[in-house]
């Protein structure tokens, strides 16, 4: 077949999608630099209308990277060497410097965010960078990882806590747990070979979603089809990939893109009331194929699924056909969300100030509120004396200690035990000199 498509001469000039691809965080950084050394972002990468930048906090990783732009956030927060772990350092760093990052963000159509969650500038950057596009108007994707089961638990509890934050900032959120990693690869692939199919499927979201906007094809779609499929969703995402070739290779490619590691055993697609599919064949694509592997998506989509398609040619494909699908649920809460339990059960003691829903241009007064209560370990009987503000306060789960609270009358200098929790006993400050607590003047 030959799709030529006509041109109006009168007609104004297309203005071409912007895409910009972040890597946030290390792991973010690595997954960016090994989909450009692989080319799977090469091509795109060059032109105009498609940018790559890695943003970290550790300045010696950052410059290790081949990603051309580099944003190192948090410098006068970290020094440039990284969050430590820690995803209040991660998200403070990103605020710190989050007028570089708005100008990288400027311009986006599109922004796919990369991260590894668990640590801390993956965790604590990437929904400040979300939430910066979505001021822009950009359609936000994440693609993250969550850590294995046999990692530090505490580490499992900070990824969640920061999945949930990211869906509430991100359009969609594709979550790829490094367990199914064990699904893509047999007992004798090495570490980084397995990492680096995690890595493909974000490579293949990218350039699925470049080449449905950007191909001409049997069945164009433009940026105002996918932005109403998955624009504002704020929930659940589910993504699959497959490649397939020979006579058969609609039926085939479908079946193994729902066989897919993300998709088996997956109720999603089924539940989803946003669907996008893209189809990418040769010039040999026939529209019986493209039929036959929407029809098998529809048996498994709800009815009430506002489904979109397109289907693009590219000249290298003939004979195969390939198949991507983006899945998506709406949130059950406003884009402002927090979710109390979580927060709660990682937090070390005390009552936990948890922020309640703020409006959109107060996100980053209402971030800088919570980071500076979170840890006020709070004695229930001078809650009468705390100063009231937009907080709600969650009770911590009693098995825990709780720290002793003073009250700041002034600063006061502690010297060696300025880090350290006070000993109070009878009201007394026991770390400090016994002249000090006296009031005894030493001539």
């Amino acid at each position: 077949m030959n799709f030529k498509k006509e041109t109006d001469p009168n007609a104004l000039p297309e203005r071409k999608i912007r895409i910009k691809v972040f890597g946030v965080g290390g792991g973010g950084t690595n997954t960016i630099d090994r989909l450009l050394l692989a080319g799977l972002l090469g091509e795109n990468a060059e032109a105009k209308d498609l940018e790559v930048f890695a943003v970290n906090t550790d300045a010696q990783a950052l410059a290790g990277s081949v990603v051309p732009n580099k944003i190192n956030i948090g410098r006068e927060l970290t020094k440039g060497y990284g969050a430590g772990g820690n995803p209040e350092v991660g998200e403070q760093a990103a605020l710190e410097d989050r007028e570089a990052l708005g100008q990288a963000l400027d311009g986006a159509d599109i922004v796919f965010i990369a991260a590894c969650l668990g640590g801390g500038t993956g965790t604590g950057a990437s929904p400040v960078i979300a939430n910066l596009a979505k001021e822009r108007g950009a359609l936000t994707l994440a693609f993250v990882t969550l850590p294995f089961q046999f990692e530090l638990e505490r580490r499992r509890e900070i990824a969640n806590v920061g999945l949930t934050e990211l869906k509430s900032c991100a359009d969609a959120v594709i979550c790829v747990p490094n367990d199914k990693l064990f699904h893509l690869v047999d007992e004798k692939t090495s570490f980084l070979d397995a990492f680096k199919q995690a890595d493909d499927l974000l490579g293949q979201g990218v350039c699925g979603i470049w080449r449905v906007l950007t191909k001409t094809g049997m069945i164009n779609l433009d940026f105002a089809d996918v932005k109403a499929v998955l624009q504002g969703r704020h929930g659940d995402s589910v993504f699959g990939f497959a490649e397939a070739q020979g006579e058969d290779k609609a039926r085939d490619a479908t079946r193994l893109m729902l066989e897919s590691p993300l998709m088996k055993d997956c109720t999603l697609l089924s539940e989803a009331d946003s669907v996008l599919v893209s189809i990418v064949g040769g010039p040999d694509l026939t529209l019986a194929e493209v039929h036959r592997a929407m029809e098998q998506i529809s048996k498994l989509a709800s009815s009430d699924a506002h489904v979109i398609m397109g289907a693009a040619i590219e000249e290298d494909f003939s004979g195969k056909m390939a198949i991507m699908i983006v899945a998506a649920t709406h949130g059950e809460a406003s884009p402002a969300r927090c979710v109390h339990a979580e927060m709660a059960k990682i937090a070390e003691g005390g009552l936990v100030a948890v922020p309640r829903a703020q409006p959109a241009g107060d996100k980053h007064k209402a971030l800088d509120r919570w980071k500076k209560k979170q840890h006020t370990k709070l004695d229930p009987n001078t809650l009468a004396h705390v100063e009231p503000s937009n907080q709600a306060l969650v009770p911590k789960a009693p098995t825990l200690k709780q720290k002793q609270a003073t009250f700041d009358l002034g600063a006061q200098d502690r010297g060696r035990f300025d880090r350290v929790e006070p000993t109070i006993v009878d009201g007394e400050d026991m770390d400090q000199p016994t002249y000090l607590r006296k009031g005894i003047r030493i001539a």
